[in-house]
């Protein structure tokens, strides 16, 4: 098939500091915060649910490849009229022999010959998953994209073993699109390719994980945090696990159990506060990474070790005592030679799921998540961040309709700064980012 990529992909079927742990003060419902909208609701609820949906819900989101076994291509020329050629060649020109006659002197034409237009190579089949790339964090619904040559007549796409489509169908639409029902969750697809006699003849695989929820997928391992902020199976916003920090003696602030290399460290216990959660969150992000990348869990993350993440110096930046008296996550990441500090100059290069501490001016603070500024004329004067709140919003923007305000527990929230409105300090705001050690990103 000669069309190129460009004129295949027209064609696209569409288818189913000083943390002091506390955000009290005027941080989770500052009035004047300009947060920068996210999805709505409506689109939440669309792409999250509890993951583990049968089969036919897994497969029903798609659209079959009606219409595109139409557009199957003439370019796999038959090889039995080459071959019917080849044989009127091979014939006539010569006198019939008599049964007397002496055998034929005409040499055979030798099988690889390259006068002989049936021996001519025959193109190795192939097929080619362009997008999603391997281990990427993908928006759902699910675009993929995808070539194939060589003699393919037919495709087909499986998603964890489960077809994407009613059929096969012709290699020429270039892809399509699906929605999943359970998202933030390692995929493997695999696309095949057939011969015309329907014989697989090429496959191709990767995996990847598709994200929905409040926050678009960053790249880079920030895109596991956010898929794991987008599970409101696992962190529900509506309040049902609550913030709890000095009323819970002996609570390490985690809801669930953590474990890292295939031991625990901590047990959850259903509440949550803000050292204790963005941890939880970090390490729940690196089991989806270990899992995505093929790493198995047994394995450190990079350079970070069990001890240094049980009570170390890790531990102690992130908590904030020891070796240090600020609560700093970028400080921890580069401790563990994992991530590095995004400075003040370079504040413009956040995004969402980067790790931030701040100190606020009434002798407070808190240990959040990044997910957006919040500008005044360009200017920053403010952050929209994720993590365990007292009372903030169940959306990154208050304004969402659909939003709901006082949400104990996972959350979201906008605070601006000092004399801006607000309470933070910004010299005392630390922003880290952890990079993917397989990738360096």
């Amino acid at each position: 098939m000669s069309m190129s990529l460009v004129s295949r992909l027209v064609v696209v079927l569409l288818g189913t500091s000083l943390c002091r742990c506390s955000d009290s003060g005027p941080g989770a419902e500052q009035s004047g915060g300009a947060s920068v909208e996210a999805k709505s609701a409506s689109q939440e609820s669309a792409g999250t649910s509890v993951e583990g949906k049968s089969a036919s819900q897994e497969s029903a989101g798609t659209s079959g490849a009606s219409g595109a076994a139409s557009q199957e291509s003439a370019g796999a020329s038959g090889a039995s009229g080459a071959a019917s050629q080849a044989s009127s060649g091979a014939s006539g020109g010569g006198v019939a022999e008599s049964p007397d006659s002496p055998p034929s002197t005409v040499e055979p034409v030798p099988p690889n010959s390259s006068s002989n237009p049936a021996s001519l190579p025959v193109p190795t089949p192939w097929v080619s998953i362009v997008e999603p790339t391997a281990d990427a964090v993908v928006g759902n619904p699910v675009t993929f994209v995808f070539r194939a040559g060589g003699g393919i007549d037919k495709v087909a796409l499986f998603v964890d073993g489960l077809p994407l489509q009613d059929k096969s169908f012709s290699p020429e639409a270039g892809g399509l699109v699906h929605e999943f029902k359970g998202v933030n969750l390692v995929r493997t697809l695999e696309l095949e390719g057939y011969d015309q006699s329907g014989a697989l003849a090429a496959t191709d695989r990767v995996r990847f994980v598709p994200s929905s929820g409040f926050l678009p997928p960053p790249p880079g391992f920030n895109g596991f945090v956010v898929a794991v902020i987008n599970d409101s199976l696992l962190y529900p916003r509506d309040g049902r696990y609550r913030y709890c920090w000095r009323e819970c003696p002996g609570s390490m602030g985690m809801l669930h159990d953590v474990y890292y290399q295939g031991e625990l460290l901590w047990e959850g216990d259903g509440t949550c506060y803000c050292t204790g959660h963005t941890l939880e969150v970090f390490l729940e992000a690196v089991r989806r990474w270990a899992a995505v990348r093929g790493v198995d869990e047994t394995e450190p993350f990079g350079e970070l070790d069990f001890d240094t993440l049980r009570g170390g110096e890790f531990y102690q930046h992130w908590q904030g005592y020891g070796v240090t008296q600020e609560a700093s996550a970028a400080a921890a990441f580069e401790s563990a030679d994992i991530g590095f500090s995004l400075e003040p100059a370079a504040w413009e290069q956040a995004i969402p799921g980067d790790f931030a501490n701040l100190s606020r001016a009434n002798g407070t603070g808190h240990a959040v998540i990044f997910v957006s500024w919040v500008r005044e004329r360009g200017e920053i004067v403010g952050l929209t961040y994720y993590g365990c709140n007292r009372s903030a919003n169940s959306h990154p923007s208050r304004t969402d309709p659909a939003n709901r305000r006082g949400i104990s527990g996972p959350s979201f929230a906008t605070e601006r700064f000092l004399g801006r409105g607000g309470q933070v300090l910004p010299e005392f705001l630390f922003i880290g980012r952890v990079v993917d050690p397989l990738v360096g990103y």
